[in-house]
């Protein structure tokens, strides 16, 4: 595949997300067709399934996307939480179109589950010893305190990134430091 494919690729399937991130402002995704997609990317059929099968194949790819960068951008973190939300918000903010159509009631619940399931693996790897629970707390205590931490988190950006007027990500890291713990932020 030479560079002028490459370019095709990533524009047809810019146009496909754009499309999705359209019809999703006014559709449930349950009721979105391909037909739908496809005439709002201004696309033939064909070319929709050169590149996807289904409708649910696109939001993976997304979501394959989206959670990769997610996952580096905690994996790469060796900064303080708050620099991590600074970060966070930014990347959230610059792809919010598609992300919020997703996660908002018209969109589709495999993202929201797989999102939440990388901020609680997240923090149980790197967050647990920051909270503030007994050190000797057991392992029931410790797994409900992810899911306490990761779920509110979540709730919070979905709610901004859903939200119109969206916030700044500025503003949104202003407030993640004025909720959350002082020993999470360290």
């Amino acid at each position: 595949m030479n560079d002028y494919e490459d370019a095709r690729i990533q524009k047809t399937r810019a146009k496909i997300f754009t499309a999705l991130t359209i019809i999703l402002k006014n559709k449930p995704f349950d009721t979105v067709t391909i037909s739908d997609i496809c005439h709002e990317a201004h696309i033939s059929r064909a070319t929709f399934y050169h590149h996807y099968q289904t409708k649910e194949d696109i939001v993976n790819a997304y979501q394959q996307t989206t959670m990769k960068q997610i996952y580096q951008l905690l994996e790469h973190s060796d900064l303080n939480m708050l620099t991590y939300f600074e970060r966070l918000t930014i990347y959230l903010d610059k792809n919010a179109a598609l992300l919020g159509e997703l996660l908002s009631e018209r969109g589709t619940l495999s993202i929201q589950i797989q999102i939440r399931k990388q901020m609680a693996n997240f923090f149980q790897k790197k967050m647990l010893n920051h909270l503030q629970i007994s050190k000797d707390a057991d392992d029931i205590t410790k797994e409900y305190t992810v899911q306490f931490y990761s779920n509110a988190i979540f709730g919070v950006l979905q709610h901004w990134l859903t939200n119109n007027p969206r916030q700044s990500p500025e503003k949104m890291t202003k407030i993640l430091s004025t909720i959350l713990p002082a020993s999470l932020l360290k």
